[in-house]
């Protein structure tokens, strides 16, 4: 079905789009090495034999594991049979010995097992194809997550009693979320009960997770772990959980807070997990929207059962629901606080599922930016759609492309990253954003609408000489108004930076801060400031905003973009250009209606679901005309309740009225592929914006038409369709004969 389609597809530039393709792979053969006395290694190691083989010939399995996270180097593993030694860069928390059985048990297992440390050919072309090819591979072979350690006795003795539970179908509702809350907190008592490790917190186990088919979950060791369930018993902490206490206790914690920051990794091993499986169960669904319930499946995979991934592969999915689910998830994406070893990782681990990405030839040499702008133009060539953000390249001095993703403008380059501080600018798009020729086609609602920056003013104005009492009532109304995504995403990351803040040397203020943002946002049970001691509440609002809308704190300075507040219903705050600030603030609405000059609008870049929130841009005219020019000078929090009165238009395909960017140099591209109505096509776009005058004129004579003829069926028609017909000389109705419908020849007389 997918071939048929893309015959149609008469762009030469179109991308190839799941061609068929018979693919051979690499896979390791691994045993002990059983030479006496090995001229290559003196100690124990295995002897690993690598076979190309064809991918949908070989009962291989596929490793998903961690590199590791503590004290990471290269270790000789074993040799291949010419004595080459074969190394493997691992962390501290795995016992190389015990890693070894576990490779060698697996390989025997399924006669030859894939790992990307050993079965990735060298050079940059090879691995270039490798990492494009990895999606197919968890695809076809079946996976096994291989985690350093094990877990205590309560992990198997809490499942077995919640799988009782959900696995029986007379089991209520109530009787099934007791038995979640129940294993959730038999979970948490004991910091061992999970085997906690890194496996949830990087970006590429993501990904072999949500491509994998059936992936079962393998402790590298057997010896079961001892329960850990208050700081006296630490020392009986597994091998991950010690090198963590020991970290912490390096960076000034002491003894109780290093104990405590263990706990709190032990929950977020437990949330990420949750995460993991919810997004696993419906990865490859938009919204994701899944029959398949999560709990039992998480349950299921931390006790060593096999899970499989029942719905339907890619590839025998519509284009366009690929292309929205894979941007559903990249949102999905940027709320979690993943890492990578490598910044391309986030960029080629997670695009490669982007239906007709490809990797460029110099990715090697490309900063994370780049890397990542050039996967959003691909998207915009191939599919005529983009990325929804609240990073528009126009609010930090690109115009060319306004209002669109352009990392290279927006993204600050940091020596440590996580997956929010690349895609926390992503939002939940409702659909795709419509792009042409580097612009956002925008269809107006009319002349009525007034701009938000009308009513907003700049936040140190607004509560100047105000108390943080005050600020903290007023600020409390429009974060409430925020999506529920922005919410979550700040509610995560603050409990992430729980500890951080507890931390040795952190001053009184930042506890104070802390303090202020979580009672905002709902994580602290506080509802007035009261007594508590005045802070910086502008400096802190800043920061609150700037990690709501996913930016970079130190690109907003150099951009100096100012923070401006409505508390108007609906209450909003945003970050806009200095020239926005410059504009006189009216309270009174009448005033404000006269004095608004049109210069400014507002425009819905995607309205998103119900509780999302709207993506709206502040956007200053550049031009008039059809379209008008216009550029992006401001972004806003997206909030719940937008109202109509401050939108003057959204973004639509072949929409003729406006367009976000001042494309003056653009490159001509005379054809653009859509994702429209479940269908693919190619169109000449050129052709098609021309015809859309002339189409318009069209429909006005239809319209026209159509008015004539209903006023004719209201006058002159009913004189041939009534059943009954006035007598001219007088007032009485004369019945009509009964053959009048008749044709005239058959009628009686």
């Amino acid at each position: 079905m997918v071939d048929s389609i893309l015959e149609d597809w008469q762009d030469t530039r179109a991308p190839i789009l799941d061609a068929p393709k018979h693919l051979r792979i690499r896979i390791a053969v691994v045993q002990i090495c059983a030479e006496a006395l090995c001229d290559v290694l003196s100690d124990r190691h295995l002897k690993i034999e690598v076979r190309d083989v064809a991918l949908d010939g070989t009962a291989a399995v596929a490793i998903s594991y961690t590199w590791g996270e503590f004290e990471r180097k290269s270790r000789p593993v074993g040799h291949d049979a010419t004595g080459q030694v074969i190394q493997m860069e691992l962390g501290e928390e795995w016992v190389l010995d015990e890693f070894e059985e576990k490779l060698v048990m697996l390989s025997d297992r399924h006669g030859g097992c894939w790992v990307d440390q050993l079965c990735v050919p060298q050079g940059a072309e090879a691995v270039r194809k490798a990492l494009a090819d990895i999606p197919a591979i968890y695809r076809a072979l079946e996976v096994v997550a291989l985690m350093p350690g094990s877990p205590c006795g309560c992990l198997q003795e809490s499942s077995e009693a919640m799988l009782h539970v959900l696995e029986n179908p007379e089991s209520t509702r109530e009787e099934r979320n007791a038995a979640w809350s129940r294993w959730n907190l038999a979970m948490q008592t004991c910091v061992s009960s999970a085997g906690m490790n890194s496996y949830f917190d990087r970006v590429w186990t993501r990904q072999e997770l949500f491509y994998s088919r059936r992936i079962s979950r393998v402790w590298t060791s057997d010896a079961q772990a001892e329960c850990v369930r208050n700081e006296e018993q630490r020392g009986s902490l597994g091998r991950f959980a010690t090198l963590l206490y020991q970290e912490r206790l390096k960076e000034g914690f002491s003894t109780a807070l290093a104990y405590q920051d263990i706990e709190a990794a032990n929950y977020m091993f437990l949330r990420s997990a949750t995460a993991a499986m919810t997004g696993y169960c419906a990865y490859d669904q938009y919204a994701a929207h899944s029959d398949t319930a999560m709990e039992p499946v998480l349950v299921r995979f931390l006790s060593g059962g096999a899970i499989e991934n029942k719905q339907p592969v890619p590839q025998d999915r519509p284009v366009h629901e690929r292309l929205r689910t894979f941007l559903y998830q990249l949102a999905q994406f940027g709320e979690s606080r993943r890492r990578a070893t490598k910044a391309r990782d986030y960029v080629t681990s997670v695009w490669a599922d982007c239906p007709g990405y490809v990797i460029p030839e110099n990715y090697r040499t490309l900063s994370l930016p780049a890397l990542l702008e050039d996967a959003i133009v691909q998207m915009e060539r191939n599919f005529g759609s983009s990325v929804t953000s609240t990073a528009p390249a126009g609010l930090f001095g690109m115009d060319e492309a306004s209002g669109l993703w352009r990392p290279t403008a927006s993204m600050e380059v940091r020596d440590e990253l996580d997956a929010s501080q690349v895609y926390g600018a992503v939002l939940k798009q409702f659909k795709p954003v419509p792009v042409y020729r580097k612009a956002i086609p925008i269809h107006s609602l009319g002349d009525s609408a007034m701009s938000i920056s009308s009513r907003v003013r700049e936040y140190g104005r607004h509560f100047e000489g105000q108390t943080t009492a005050q600020v903290f009532i007023a600020m409390q109304r429009v974060v409430q108004q925020w999506g529920a995504p922005v919410q979550s995403k700040l509610a995560l990351k603050h409990l992430l930076e729980k500890r951080r803040v507890r931390a040795v040397g952190k001053p009184d203020d930042a506890l104070l801060v802390d303090i202020f943002e979580k009672c905002l946002l709902g994580i602290a049970p506080r509802r007035e400031w009261g007594a508590l001691p005045e802070i910086d509440h502008e400096a802190a609002i800043r920061r609150l905003v700037i990690d709501a809308l996913g930016l970079s704190a130190r690109k907003c300075e150099e951009h100096d973009l100012r923070l401006m507040v409505s508390l108007e219903d609906p209450p909003c705050i945003g970050l806009v250009k200095p020239e926005i600030c410059q504009q006189d603030y009216f309270s009174d609405y009448k005033e404000r209606v006269k004095r608004y000059t049109g210069t400014t609008a507002t425009a819905c870049i995607d309205r998103g679901e119900r509780d999302n929130g709207c993506a709206l841009y502040e956007t200053t005219k550049l031009h008039d005309g059809r379209p008008s020019t216009l550029i992006v000078t401001g972004v806003w929090v997206p909030f719940r309740n937008a109202s109509f009165h401050d939108i003057a238009g959204f973004a639509r395909e072949f929409a003729m009225d406006a367009r976000i960017g001042n494309p003056a140099d653009v490159e001509d591209l005379p054809e653009t592929r859509l994702v429209t109505g479940g269908k693919r096509m190619t169109l000449n776009v050129d052709e098609a914006f021309e015809d859309v005058p002339q189409k318009q004129e069209q429909w006005k004579v239809i319209f026209v038409i159509g008015i004539i003829a209903l006023v004719l069926s209201a006058t002159v028609l009913p004189l041939f369709l009534s059943p009954e017909v006035r007598h001219p000389d007088s007032e009485k109705v004369c019945p009509v004969p009964e053959n009048y419908w008749k044709p005239r020849k058959a009628r009686k007389t």
